[in-house]
């Protein structure tokens, strides 16, 4: 059940990003002393994606961001990350089909990451500078991976939905003083199509092993003539 529910939200997710529209401008706000920020995604999608949280300049194992989902209204939680860990949903199905010498293996995942960098700066005299740099990640991928006794081949279908971040630079004084700036890249959608083919050559010396009495060929194979296609590379949204 539990890996139903995440295949679900991932799932949700993804509605949400190909029905992307638009992006509200990234706030940031001082309240009690923290950094807050907020950003929502998809602002004229019935389905939206809202990452928000906290940089706290006094204790950094109180930053926090969190990731929702904006449904008829209703904000649904998806993943928290608390201090300068990164937190993880992820799907993965595998299936394998033989016939007649021939074996085809089928996989397909889903993920989303949300997590932090953090890059201190200089330090001059009275202050001290970093940058928390918030993100969300998220990419799906359908892919088949077959193998018969003339050739190997691999295909594969990418969506990479979503790469958000956030840098928020801070500027720590020596008095307790704090300034800090901000802004935000949100990435294009971005939709691929690849293949990749190679021809086995086999070959043994059959003289040899009716020589020395074998009954078994041994055979030697190699990969030859390797191809590869970039059917569809291509950027289906805008970014911001």
């Amino acid at each position: 059940l539990r890996k139903i529910s995440i295949l679900m939200k991932l799932i949700i997710v993804l509605i949400a990003v190909a029905m992307v529209v638009s992006s509200t401008p990234f706030n940031t706000y001082e309240k009690d002393g923290a950094i807050e920020f907020d950003h929502e995604f998809y602002e004229d999608s019935p389905v939206g994606f809202t990452m928000k949280g906290k940089v706290d300049p006094n204790n950094e194992e109180l930053n926090k961001i969190e990731t929702f989902l904006r449904l008829a209204g209703e904000y649904i939680p998806i993943l928290q990350s608390l201090a300068q860990s990164d937190n993880t949903l992820k799907f993965q199905k595998k299936w394998n089909v033989h016939f007649m010498g021939i074996n085809v293996e089928f996989l397909y995942y889903l993920q989303l990451i949300v997590g932090w960098t953090v890059h201190p700066g200089e330090h001059k005299g009275d202050r001290f500078d970093v940058t928390y740099t918030p993100f969300a990640w998220g990419s799906t991928a359908f892919s088949s991976n077959g193998t018969a006794f003339v050739a190997q081949g691999v295909s594969e279908v990418t969506l990479e939905f979503l790469y958000a971040y956030a840098p928020i630079s801070l500027s720590l004084y020596n008095d307790g003083k704090v300034c800090f700036s901000s802004w935000y890249d949100v990435d294009p959608v971005h939709f691929g199509i690849r293949m990749d083919l190679e021809l086995i050559e086999c070959q043994d010396e059959i003289l040899d092993s009716l020589l020395n009495g074998s009954p078994d060929l041994s055979w030697s194979c190699d990969l030859i003539d390797q191809v590869d296609f970039n059917f569809f590379e291509e950027d289906i949204t805008p970014g911001w």
